[in-house]
């Protein structure tokens, strides 16, 4: 493509084909343009919206951050640009830099609830407890329809150590289902393979997904010790990080997962003696050999109606076997709620009732840190 100057274009066209360039992976042309337009109009709103973020994805996260900064300067009404430049700032390590714009932008913006929910997560982020639970129940009372306060409020309450009070929080932010719309909702899980096909390659790069297996590692030596687990199936392994935590316990170790690339990312880390493609709702039914010890962690919030897993892991458990799994969390007020598309949180007398029927016999059910909110970790065993 052969480079335009700005002064062959009008601005708007200008800004428009950096936008074309970036979508087209063109980013060595659209640095060259964004900076001759930049030196052009360099107060034109437009271009500093587009060279903020064409430098923010090249790595020129200063020069990106400054440019953001002149925006919200130019714009202190516009709650688009301070979201942005409190990213941006946060994303750089700038915590107290990101919590004095979020203070700021609340002053500028205060019906915005995006805004003070990023307020009082910065304020958590710096320790300050009180200051963030303030923030988010003042949210909860001014934007009552706002499900993100509820669940910040739960994280909150979690790291005070109020549990309960924590799980109340985040049922403040459910929708609540009636059976017959979960039925409905079964197979909506079915699209999910693609979902994390796409997610596979990036996944163990967040921190927070990398502590998933450790905490079901820890979850299972609290419940069973230390000592060998026997054979070993882990439901929805997605890229291994619970094998790897727990495999030196094992004598045969199984995954399964709906996503070819995730398993692949599993079976790279070479702790699995099988890994299996496949719904797991219809590979239990197939299986060839039984399990002391089944696990599910961080997936089943995918599920709306938990029944035909409970009764389908228990045909593949040994007597004496144990599941452990867990679930975003809904107070007993609600058998299941919805937290958002897709995704379902359930009470514990929901699962109890539910294992109850499938021949399950409970161990613990606590309260722990799960996909960031809350959530119950879950220890179950087959009586002999």
């Amino acid at each position: 493509m052969n480079e335009q100057p700005p002064n062959s274009l009008g601005i708007e066209d200008a800004v428009q084909l950096i936008v074309t360039m970036i979508n087209n992976g063109d980013l060595d042309q659209a640095v060259t343009l964004a900076g001759q337009l930049y030196a052009a109009a360099p107060d034109h709103l437009d271009v500093l919206y587009v060279c903020a973020g064409l430098y923010w994805k090249i790595g020129e996260h200063n020069q990106a951050t400054a440019i953001q900064q002149r925006l919200v300067a130019a714009q202190p009404a516009n709650a688009g640009h301070h979201e942005r430049f409190i990213y941006f700032l946060r994303e750089t390590g700038d915590v107290s830099g990101a919590l004095a714009a979020a203070q700021a932008a609340v002053r500028e913006c205060p019906s915005n609830p995006t805004l003070i929910n990023a307020l009082g997560i910065l304020q958590l982020n710096i320790g300050d407890l009180q200051g963030s639970r303030k923030t988010f129940e003042s949210a909860i009372h001014a934007f009552p329809d706002n499900l993100n306060a509820n669940q910040n409020l739960s994280l909150v309450l979690l790291t005070e150590g109020r549990p309960e009070d924590a799980i109340n929080a985040f049922s403040g932010a459910l929708i609540p289902l009636e059976f017959v719309d979960m039925v409905a909702k079964d197979q909506e899980h079915q699209r999910l393979s693609k979902t994390y096909d796409g997610l596979a390659q990036s996944y163990d790069s967040n921190e927070l997904q990398r502590t998933w297996g450790r905490q079901t590692a820890q979850v299972i030596r609290t419940a069973l010790g230390k000592d060998n687990l026997g054979d070993v199936l882990d439901l929805c392994c997605g890229t291994g990080s619970v094998g790897a935590a727990i495999s030196a316990q094992t004598d045969h170790i199984t995954g399964i997962d709906i996503s070819r690339g995730m398993l692949e990312k599993a079976r790279a880390r070479g702790v699995y003696d099988q890994l299996i493609t496949a719904d797991i709702l219809q590979a239990l039914p197939s299986m060839d050999r039984s399990f002391s010890v089944v696990t599910c962690s961080v997936a089943l919030y995918h599920w709306a109606n938990l029944k035909p897993f409970f009764d389908k892991v228990t045909s593949v458990l040994l007597p004496d076997g144990y599941l452990i799994f867990s679930v975003d969390p809904a107070n007993d007020e609600l058998d299941v709620g919805q937290s958002a598309p897709g995704e379902y949180a359930h009470s514990r007398a929901y699962i109890r009732r539910v294992t109850a029927d499938a021949g399950l016999r409970e161990i613990s059910i606590t309260i722990d840190a799960h996909r960031t909110y809350p959530g119950f970790w879950c220890v179950f065993q087959r009586p002999a």
